[in-house]
């Protein structure tokens, strides 16, 4: 008896589907080894240090919301559209490209910040893991603690974390502290984005929404992001390299990057492939207006068995502070596009 067409039918259709969709779900670490992108730090001095990665979709949605969304009203509460969100999941999660060159023309910054939300909000251990759950929630609990206290207590269980849910936390602080900050404008204080981000940074299946414990989980991430200067500043910058050729994925040859200096923020291409550094575009006044300063530091990060070499010259001594300007926040974040 031959097999029923529609059944089969039917089972390659899930299949196709579950395939358009798997960087959606997936933990952090199998996310980092489908997609990745480098991310960058720059010194006051003006070196550029390899930070580490955080996943090719929170990099580019990132990205383009800080340039593009930072004065708009209600985003991240805002829906996008569903068909264009679904393009948009399909090209993250497909590969070999995973959305890395993807260019945005035809989305809106709600179908950016609605990919950016799912992405965080569908990882299965969160960006805080399950098991640092409870230290990162003590703290809000204790009732005779100063903010400095906490915030001491914070700088160690950051540090604790491991090193890629480290980095993607400090990026995710970063970035919510930039749209906090234009709140007047775009009406998403921090307690929002709070509310809004919880979920997929520190959260507990046990913990039912709008409970008692589902609030702690709130303003200790409200308190994150609102104090996250404190935990980038003791982060030890002397003993690390200045910026190499960029660490890429096998089937990536170049990164992109927003590199702060005294006067104005550039991105710029480094190209694996040469170990020469190219200049891509300046950024217009709006994106230097909205973007943050300088992307967060790993202590010794392993480089996913990447050599780093062919270090720019520089006979300068090395800044252990990091660059910062007026107008802008700790971080800045990158984009990333084809070596062309």
């Amino acid at each position: 008896m031959g097999k029923n067409p529609l059944r089969t039918w039917w089972k390659q259709l899930r299949i196709h589907k579950a395939s358009e969709n798997k960087l959606f779900g997936l933990s952090l670490s199998e996310a980092l080894e489908v997609s990745k992108i480098a991310i960058f730090l720059t010194r006051k001095d003006g070196e550029k240090v390899f930070y580490g990665y955080i996943p090719a979709a929170v990099a580019k949605c990132g990205f383009f919301l800080k340039q593009n969304a930072t004065l708009v009203k209600g985003i991240f509460r805002v829906n996008g559209s569903s068909k264009r969100i679904q393009v948009l999941q399909k090209a993250f999660s497909t590969g070999p490209d995973y959305g890395r060159s993807f260019e945005w023309d035809g989305y809106t910054v709600h179908d950016a910040a609605n990919v950016f939300r799912r992405f965080i909000n569908l990882m299965p251990d969160h960006v805080i893991p399950l098991n640092y759950y409870e230290l990162f929630r003590e703290p809000m609990t204790i009732s005779n603690l100063t903010d400095n206290d906490r915030v001491e207590i914070y700088r160690q269980r950051i540090d604790n974390l491991p090193i890629p849910n480290r980095q993607l936390l400090l990026y995710l602080l970063d970035l919510l502290a930039v749209f906090a900050s234009n709140s007047h404008i775009n009406l998403m204080p921090a307690e929002n984005l709070a509310a809004i981000f919880q979920p997929g940074i520190l959260s507990h299946p046990n913990h039912e929404v709008y409970s008692k414990d589902y609030k702690i989980s709130q303003n200790a991430l409200l308190f994150l992001i609102s104090h996250q200067g404190s935990f980038i500043k003791t982060i030890p910058l002397s003993s690390l390299p200045p910026l190499v050729p960029s660490p890429t994925s096998p089937d990536a040859s170049s990164s992109t990057l927003v590199a702060q200096s005294d006067h104005h923020p550039k991105m710029e291409l480094y190209s694996s492939k040469s170990g020469t550094v190219k200049r891509w575009r300046s950024l217009n006044r709006q994106s230097r207006k909205n973007l943050s300063t300088a992307d967060i530091l790993d202590r010794g990060t392993n480089v996913d068995d990447q050599k780093l070499s062919g270090s720019p010259k520089n006979d300068k001594p090395r800044s252990n502070s990091l660059s910062r300007s007026g107008s802008m926040k700790l971080f800045h974040t990158l984009d990333r596009r084809r070596d062309t």
